[in-house]
């Protein structure tokens, strides 16, 4: 995960995107950023940020971004129907991960996620879902469904990745 803060989004609060090395260059380009956050960034609440005025589709490539899932900025404006942020944080995040080159493949995935706890029951998730894959669809952008996996005892983890295993033998 990447924390990066976009002053033309909010100015306080970064935004969590989830960051996946496509190949080695892209695996020395994520080092070079995180590096930079580390040592340069703001930190908000201990975690240091990426200032997304340093991203660019140069440093960034290599990489493929997947936006939004439970807890973001970009969650928030799907669920608030926020038009004029989506397209904001949308383009931004285009100009960075998708290639303008013909035959060259986007590294923009936006996350769809059916979550139902007890932290998000206030919250419609199967409308984020309907507005998620509505906007992907119109804006022709590639969907990665994802599940935020969490383990009530360490030992269920052990299982969990045991059976992985077995089933990839």
């Amino acid at each position: 995960e990447l924390w990066v803060l976009n002053p033309k989004i909010n100015k306080k609060i970064p935004e969590k995107i989830t960051i996946l090395c496509e190949n080695l260059s892209g695996y020395k380009n994520l080092i070079e950023i995180i590096s930079d956050a580390y040592i340069n960034g703001v930190r908000v609440d201990g975690i240091p940020t990426v200032d997304y005025t340093k991203l660019n589709s140069k440093n960034c490539d290599g990489l493929i971004a997947l936006i939004g899932g439970k807890d973001t900025l970009f969650n928030q404006a799907i669920l608030s129907e926020d038009s004029k942020k989506i397209k904001l944080m949308l383009d931004n995040w285009q100009d960075i991960f998708n290639s303008k080159e013909k035959d060259s493949q986007d590294s923009l995935f936006l996350v769809v996620q059916n979550f139902k706890d007890e932290k998000h029951e206030k919250i419609n998730s199967d409308q984020i879902l309907y507005n998620s894959v509505k906007l992907a669809i119109d804006n022709n952008l590639p969907v990665v469904a994802t599940c935020a996996v969490r383990f009530i005892d360490k030992k269920d983890f052990d299982i969990d990745r045991l059976s992985k295993m077995a089933l990839a033998d």
